[in-house]
């Protein structure tokens, strides 16, 4: 029987994490984290990994129909069975190294670290974290990946390909790890706590930024003004704006331009109308998160800023910092005129009136 095109290492079915690599860029960063993921991207992707499951086998079904040789005259009942969880598996090796997720045993030592794996491929893997091999090239730019399955990710963001979909929102992602962490949002799941301080969040990668904070470890320092930053390509990057006054990212409806795209994203919805955040009390809707959590204080009369000199509450910080000015005397409204001063904008607006 010809056996279908492989790797010279069967692909992993044990999910690994492989050691971190000096910080480069946030991607990088990403991959090394989301290793778990990548791994099981490689099993969904790649030709020589073949595995039939109760939910996938109608997937498995439509690609054959499609032209796609491969499992064609499978019969379920003669596939190896993991009596644990009922997956089925082409070939007993698949099984074996799928078993290892149950049992946790990891025969493959590394000689360089005091990690183990779960199969040969994944130890293979990890071993480029030592030698910086990186043996897929992508053809699109000069940039080279570790394992196929991330050089695979990377190409769609050349292509814009996003084959992962939200069932809750219809948002399309890249990666499968990416639509994991999306639904996380959904669903409320953090489950990556710090140690240190008990707080947790939706993704590892986030979590090691966070931990960064506790051991007081900035990477990227800013040339301006030696504000630090763990990451590069994003903090630091977004943060020299603010001295570049460069704005990247400009409306195609008005011109109007901004610093971050996110901004940009919400600017837009004024001129779509697009208000996704509802009030569940009154449904009325709002474009942003931060006016749906003002806006629901009006319900439950919440003042969350209090005035520490006379203990005045208020629904919104701007309003407590209005109010301040009545302790501080501070008065932050200059007339261009005459240059008297004023505690509220509509003050002064006022005495401009009585220049004219």
């Amino acid at each position: 029987m010809t056996e279908t095109k492989q790797e010279p290492e069967p692909a992993e079915v044990k999910k690994e994490p492989e050691e971190s690599e000096p910080v480069k860029t946030r991607e990088e960063e990403e991959d090394l984290h989301r290793d778990k993921d990548e791994d099981h991207l490689t099993m969904k992707q790649e030709p020589e990994i073949i595995m039939v499951s109760p939910t996938d086998r109608n997937q498995r079904s439509n690609q054959n129909d499609s032209g796609s040789s491969r499992g064609k005259d499978l019969q379920k009942s003669d596939l190896p069975l993991c009596s644990v969880c009922g997956k089925h598996f082409t070939k007993p090796y698949y099984l074996t190294a799928h078993l290892r997720t149950h049992t946790g045993e990891k025969p493959h030592p590394c000689d360089m670290c005091d990690k183990s794996f779960s199969t040969r491929s994944n130890l293979i893997r990890h071993l480029r974290t030592h030698t910086g091999e990186k043996p897929f090239p992508c053809d699109m730019c000069d940039r080279s990946f570790s394992t196929r399955s991330i050089l695979t990710c990377h190409q769609r963001t050349h292509t814009d390909e996003r084959p992962f979909h939200c069932e809750l929102c219809d948002k399309l992602f890249r990666r499968n790890s990416h639509l994991a962490d999306h639904l996380k949002t959904h669903t409320g799941e953090k489950p990556h706590p710090c140690k240190l301080c008990g707080k947790s969040f939706i993704q590892k990668v986030n979590l090691a930024d966070h931990l960064r904070t506790h051991r007081a470890e900035k990477l990227f320092s800013c040339e301006f003004c030696n504000k630090s930053f763990v990451h590069h390509c994003s903090n630091l990057a977004r943060h020299m704006r603010t001295h570049t006054g460069e704005k990247p990212y400009s409306c195609e409806a008005c011109g109007k331009s901004f610093r971050h795209c996110n901004t940009m994203a919400r600017h837009m919805r004024t001129h779509t109308g697009e208000k996704p955040y509802t009030c569940e009390v009154c449904d009325k809707s709002f474009i942003q998160p931060s006016d749906l959590a003002r806006h629901l204080r009006s319900h439950t009369g919440e003042k969350s800023f209090s005035c520490l000199t006379c203990g005045k509450g208020f629904t919104r910080q701007s309003s407590l910092a209005v109010h301040m000015r009545t302790h501080t005397g501070e008065k932050p409204y200059s007339c261009k005129m005459c240059g008297k001063s004023f505690r509220y904008s509509s003050h002064l607006s006022r005495h401009e009136n009585s220049h004219r």
